[in-house]
């Protein structure tokens, strides 16, 4: 009976085992083998913060030409101390990993379309968009660039190798906690995937537009009430470079052919439905001002100690960890200290002993789609400019975690990848992505912080920004010197007045991207007269610019804020910049509060209308958090 009861007990602690140690399923959900997950040997507990904060030591990283330090101090931020640049990106690239590594992986699994190899089938529509939108294509394009630039690969493969020492000394038992609750194991890194990285701020900054909006909006309510709606311009505002003259002499390249074709409503009824509203999905609805970035600088004429300040708020989307990650850089070469992208070697927006820069997003739509004239039932072949062309085919194979593999065929034309030929009942079925960030960067792009990080002067400041195409960005700067300039600064196709605003003809050459806008007539602006400059993802300039370009969220509510509020500001202060950062007034309300209130008849609202129509004409437009008028608008 002993025996009995013994063999029982064995074979249940055998179940018992074996069940903790199999992944666990509730519902559609699932759980990582509770068993090794709370292992007190190697499980989450493991991963507990030591009481006495981080520590560090550089013999852990391999390959190091000279003696390396860091320091944390008490927010945890690293202070890297190297003997040369490459040593400072290896350390960086350690270091960076310690911390963000599983954010580093998700970073790039979403933008190379691999969430579901971890997170199975309901990440799989992510994976297909991001694989047909041509992300990979985009970061395997990125890297044909900067293997051109012998020194930016080389610091790129120091970040990568430090990365890479950081993952080879994991054992299971020391993954980060993510890892353990995903029941996956991290791979190496490469410089593709920083290059993913890159691609997945593109997407973030440099994938707006609005053109099948744009087409039906159009085609519905027809040019005048269009024009009258969506105006491209609003003279209330204040673009990032005012026109001064400085545009007369130059010669701008001449746009693509005069009458270019875009799809009219009528041609795309007679030919397919696949613009029509009734077929459009508006169940997410795209909202520009959830997101939006600041940043000024002041000359010295403007502050309180006579030397420029400089303001940075890159409010993009909330996640958690942070999109951004702190760190100072010291080598003999440069000492600066700010933010960089975990991924990314170099600081991205920060500060040296000699400048500073900030970034804000430009915002100009640079994709466009392009209707295509098929040939053939199968998409095989279509028509460009009379010709027979024929479509390059990529098979995309997805790894679902716990199902089958996927596979999907998604077609490159001359203009870039079928985004949803896979769906029939999509308004854009028959339409191409013709995206900037698809094409070859400049060798030198990935050189831009780097350069950045230890530049001395305007001119340094100048030669950094040269290599930079995508996203763009409005490049703020300031020197101990007293210099101040800001500069608008990327990639962007010569156009057509309009072209671009609407879905155009893919069967006609002539509606492509001919040129790009000469570097040297890039707008930008040192030290204006009226002693500050700023962007708030405005309009770069006044329509007296020489080149069209357009954007589908340009808004001018915080520039004209910003600008009003360093127009008079005088003595500013650190305290300064940091109150009008904490700004809560909403320039939107205040110009259509007045409006609406002269459209509305009073007398007509009931009491609880009248009491909430008392509260908004007496309300200031500020967002506080006790002011329940802002609940209102």
């Amino acid at each position: 009976m002993r025996l009995f009861r013994f063999l029982l007990a064995l074979v249940a602690t055998c179940l018992l085992i074996w069940g903790l140690m199999a992944p666990q399923s509730v519902g559609d959900k699932s759980l990582p083998p509770l068993g090794s997950f709370f292992n007190p040997f190697s499980g989450f507990w493991r991963n507990g913060e030591s009481a006495g904060g981080p520590s560090f030591s550089t013999q852990k990283i391999s390959g190091l030409k000279a003696p390396c330090e860091v320091v944390y101090d008490d927010l945890m931020v690293p202070h890297i101390f190297a003997q040369n640049l490459e040593d400072a990106m290896r350390v960086q690239g350690f270091v960076t990993a310690t911390h963000r590594l599983w954010q580093m992986d998700m970073t790039t699994r979403k933008a190379a379309g691999r969430l579901s190899e971890v997170l199975g089938e309901r990440t799989l529509a992510i994976d297909k968009s991001s694989r047909r939108r041509g992300m990979v294509f985009a970061a395997e394009n990125a890297l044909i660039g900067w293997q051109k630039s012998s020194e930016g690969m080389r610091l790129l493969e120091a970040y990568t190798a430090g990365v890479n020492d950081y993952i080879e000394q994991l054992s299971a038992a020391d993954y980060p906690i993510e890892f353990k609750l995903l029941d996956y194991k991290p791979e190496p890194w490469n410089v593709l995937k920083t290059a993913l990285v890159i691609e997945s701020m593109a997407e973030n900054l440099a994938a707006g537009e609005s053109d099948l909006a744009a087409t039906n909006t159009l085609a519905q309510l027809g040019r005048e009430t269009f024009d009258y709606l969506y105006p491209e311009w609003n003279p209330k505002q204040q673009p990032i470079i005012p026109d001064t003259g400085q545009w007369k002499s130059q010669q701008p390249v001449a746009p693509p052919v005069a009458g270019t074709k875009k799809i009219s409503y009528t041609e795309s009824q007679e030919n397919s439905s696949s613009l029509s509203f009734e077929d459009a999905d508006f169940s997410e609805v795209y909202d520009p001002y959830l997101k939006g970035s600041n940043n000024w600088a002041l000359g010295g004429s403007k502050t309180a100690s006579g030397h420029p300040l400089l303001a940075n708020d890159p409010h993009l989307n909330l996640t958690l960890p942070s999109i951004w990650y702190q760190v100072q850089i010291h080598t003999p070469e440069q000492n600066c200290y700010g933010v960089s992208l975990p991924g990314v070697p170099g600081v991205v927006i920060g500060f040296n002993e000699n400048t500073a820069w900030g970034m804000t997003n430009v915002g100009h739509d640079v994709s466009d789609w392009y209707r295509i004239k098929w040939l053939d039932d199968g998409h095989t072949k279509y028509s460009l400019d009379g010709e027979q062309k024929e479509a390059n085919k990529e098979i995309e194979t997805i790894q679902v975690r716990g199902k089958e593999t996927v596979y999907d065929t998604v077609r490159y034309t001359v203009w870039g990848p079928m985004t949803f030929d896979n769906d029939p009942a999509h308004p854009l079925y028959d339409c191409a992505l013709r995206w900037i960030t698809h094409d070859v960067p400049e060798p030198d792009e990935m050189a831009l912080f780097l350069l950045l990080n230890s530049g001395k002067n305007y001119r340094d400041y100048r030669a950094a920004l040269s290599g930079f195409d995508c996203p763009a960005q409005n490049f703020v700067f300031a020197t101990r010197s007293g210099d101040i300039a800001i500069q608008v600064q990327g990639r962007f196709p010569v156009r057509a007045h309009e072209q671009g605003r609407f879905v155009q003809d893919g069967s006609s050459k002539a509606n492509a991207w001919q040129d790009y806008i000469p570097k040297n007539m890039l707008p930008s602006m040192i030290n204006p007269s009226r002693g500050f400059v700023f962007s708030a993802n405005q309009h770069s300039t006044p329509p007296t610019y020489p080149y069209y370009y357009l954007s589908n969220d340009f808004e001018d509510y915080r520039s004209r804020r910003i600008y009003d509020r360093l127009d008079t500001l005088q003595k500013a202060t650190p305290a300064s910049m940091k109150a009008m950062q904490l700004d809560n007034y909403s320039q939107r309300a205040a110009d259509a509060l007045p409006a609406m209130f002269r459209l509305l008849d009073q007398s007509k609202l009931d009491e609880e209308g009248q009491k909430m129509a008392k509260e908004l004409a007496e309300w200031q437009y500020t967002y506080d958090a006790e002011a329940d008028c802002a609940s209102l608008v």
